[in-house]
């Protein structure tokens, strides 16, 4: 998304949102984000019993993470989709459709192609609730950094509670 905006011309502060969003938009942001990470959680327990080939593949890819130093998950799959993904979904899409189109139908829709993104049908749900929240987030505050921080956290916690499931549950 970067290299296509530099292409355009485009203007990267407004279409990236690159603003620092206030004290209060962050704090609001980090309790949707908690909020939509519970909600996330029992959507998927309620819906494992519906899918149980995707809530498999999602038991296999915690086995594929153990052994693996924490440092890197937490790049690889915390901070770097993060960036990465709120750049390309709440920066380039969501800036542009906000232009085209009115902004709840921008937020839907930006909501719905990243969950479509991730490409399983289970997370289809979960990514929905975390993706509005992020989206949101994003709109409200007008920053792209509140829906990154936002997003760095859901992965961390993910990553951590398929790391450390036992010492999290006793917290």
């Amino acid at each position: 998304p970067l290299v296509y905006a530099w292409y355009m011309k485009a203007d990267w502060k407004q279409l990236f949102s690159f603003k620092l969003p206030k004290f209060r938009g962050l704090l609001g942001g980090l309790c949707l984000a908690i909020a939509a990470f519970l909600l996330a959680l029992v959507v998927g327990a309620l819906l494992s019993p519906v899918f149980p080939q995707s809530a498999e593949s999602l038991k296999m890819l915690d086995e594929m993470l153990k052994g693996q130093p924490v440092w890197i998950l937490v790049l690889v799959m915390a901070l770097m989709p993060a960036i990465g993904e709120e750049f390309l979904f709440r920066g380039f899409l969501m800036g542009t459709l906000r232009k085209k189109c009115r902004p709840a139908l921008a937020i839907a829709a930006t909501t719905l192609i990243f969950a479509a993104y991730h490409m399983s049908l289970i997370k289809m749900f979960t990514i929905s609730i975390v993706g509005l929240a992020l989206t949101v987030a994003a709109y409200k505050t007008g920053s792209i950094f509140t829906s990154m921080l936002m997003h760095f956290i859901n992965n961390l916690i993910s990553v951590l509670l398929s790391l450390y499931p036992e010492q999290i549950g006793k917290v």
